[in-house]
């Protein structure tokens, strides 16, 4: 039996699905600057003209991008949260905090460096904050079951604190700034967070 074809509508929001896919592709891989209306087409292989026809600015493209993007980031980070509150061993929540923070270890730093120049849009860009901000309280969560299990005073205070203290870490690593080749960033952040745990 053949398969029935997509209807129009059907065809409408698979097109403008590959549009927003290819952009958050984009983001992730290459940072915010990269996002063109003829690098989102090439990327999603679909005609340049289709990306005005189903987006009125690049700057809708953007914020359905950084919203689809941070919907993914927040369920990859509640999963994680999730999985702290059970650990065992120190190397199990030191394995998990990682995993936050390096999702893909060879692509880290450029993951970073797309991650900031998204927040610094959001503080230019009004309508992509609520996105941004969930996403920021998803790493808080995560940080917070840490050291909720860890058995740090305070974790929900802490938490804000040890994520504005790997963030302002991370920056002076892409920045190449307080850089001691005898401490890595793994060193550093396992450092902070026996600082916040309080032992």
């Amino acid at each position: 039996m053949r398969a029935a074809r997509p209807t129009r509508a059907e065809q409408r929001a698979e097109r403008r699905g590959a549009i927003i896919d290819a952009a958050v592709t984009i983001i992730a891989t290459e940072g915010l600057p990269a996002v063109t209306h003829r690098a989102v087409a090439r990327e999603a292989k679909v005609p340049l003209a289709a990306t005005t026809y189903y987006f009125s600015s690049k700057d809708e493209i953007l914020r359905e991008a950084l919203e689809a993007l941070a919907a993914s980031e927040v369920e990859r980070l509640a999963a994680i949260a999730s999985t702290i509150r059970s650990v065992e061993s120190p190397d199990q929540l030191a394995g998990l905090v990682a995993q936050a923070l390096f999702p893909d270890p060879g692509e880290a730093e450029r993951r970073w460096i797309a991650q900031f120049e998204i927040y610094l849009e959001a503080a230019r860009n009004p309508a992509l904050r609520p996105a941004v901000e969930h996403w920021r309280s998803a790493f808080v969560e995560v940080a917070e079951s840490a050291l909720r299990v860890a058995g740090a005073p305070d974790p929900e205070r802490r938490a804000e604190l040890a994520v504005a203290g790997m963030n302002g870490l991370l920056i002076d690593r892409i920045r190449g700034i307080g850089e001691d080749p005898a401490r890595t960033l793994q060193q550093r952040l396992r450092e902070l967070f026996t600082l916040l745990v309080g032992r």
